[in-house]
């Protein structure tokens, strides 16, 4: 059984980083604090764009903020990563080791990371903008 990205583009993307800190977990249809946004490759340049809902939805210097944290902790994430294998992932599929995963498991994790690394560093780039620019 496969699953995972239909296609690879479009992608819908959603956050929020108003969640975390908020002590009330139900859901309000009235958030403000969601970044939305479609990332699409470029069929001419093939490079990677956002395209925000309309200008009041790019992401404020906060909101800018926040997802450079998430895309620092991700890269961590990534150094780290060989490390992990030997200690998450079973050394063969047959292995019967309950308390790792196996690698097609370990794999579907990763490609996830890749893919919500560009989205978050793509989401970066196109809110890279005003006075606060320069920080990033």
């Amino acid at each position: 059984v496969q699953f995972g990205f239909v296609e690879d583009y479009p992608q819908n993307w959603e956050f929020d980083p108003g969640h975390l800190d908020s002590e009330d977990s139900s859901d309000d249809s009235e958030d403000d604090t969601e970044l939305e946004f479609c990332l699409q490759r470029d069929s001419e340049s093939g490079e990677l764009d956002a395209f925000w809902e309309d200008d009041d939805d790019l992401p404020d210097e906060a909101d800018a903020k926040w997802l450079k944290a998430q895309y620092e902790r991700l890269q961590k994430l990534y150094v780290d990563k060989e490390k992990l294998e030997k200690q998450l992932v079973q050394e063969e599929d047959g292995e019967t080791n309950s308390e790792k995963m196996t690698r097609w498991e370990w794999e579907s994790i990763w490609r996830y990371h890749q893919a919500l690394s560009h989205a978050i560093d793509t989401a970066i780039q196109s809110a890279v903008t005003g006075d606060w620019r320069d920080e990033f």
